[in-house]
């Protein structure tokens, strides 16, 4: 990731700490073993939306293309990019090597997967979804959902914010599974 990409995104992670220190539901993860300055639980902290959801609730989109990024991460972290998506692991969230493969599928749902499935971080990852390719949506209100293995039921939202200028969706998780756009 770029100097100017990082500072860009610590910056979005900043107002998002400004515009919702106040919340009163606040949604949270498990904590992460160390706070971290830039991607921590508490910035996106406050944000959600429904837990538990049916597939009415996942966003309908054409994605026409799939793509596939294969990274050997470790105690450094690093960044892995998989079309129009990308996956930040900062440092120490490893504590050894790890072959990352993420894939974002062809399909009706904007999608990305991570494995190997189940990983766990000793901190929280930054996650960026991309919607570019859908046509007209309420992307105020997209979230990243953690989505069962038949990709029907939201089992959890990600603290996520929306960046509408740019058609993408940040979020924290700190465990590997697949991952949707939802309402």
């Amino acid at each position: 990731m770029s100097i100017h990409a990082t500072r860009r995104f610590a910056a979005v992670l900043a107002l998002v700490a400004l515009t919702t220190s106040c919340s009163s539901d606040a949604i949270t993860g498990p904590p992460a073993a160390e706070p971290d300055p830039v991607v921590s639980d508490g910035l996106l902290s406050g944000i959600g939306g429904l837990i538990g959801g049916v597939v009415d609730d996942l966003l309908a989109c054409r994605v026409d293309e799939s793509a596939t990024s294969t990274e050997v991460i470790g105690r450094d972290g690093g960044t892995i990019r998989v079309g129009r998506h990308s996956l930040h692991i900062p440092p120490g969230a490893l504590t050894e090597n790890v072959e990352i493969t993420a894939t974002a599928p062809a399909g009706d749902r904007v999608e990305l997967q991570l494995l190997p499935h189940g990983l766990q971080f000793e901190r929280r990852t930054a996650l960026r979804m991309s919607y570019a390719e859908c046509g007209a949506v309420r992307g105020l209100l997209l979230r990243i959902a953690y989505v069962d293995d038949d990709r029907r039921t939201i089992l959890e939202v990600l603290p996520s914010i929306p960046n509408l200028l740019r058609r993408e969706v940040y979020g924290t998780t700190d465990h590997f599974s697949s991952y949707m756009l939802a309402y």
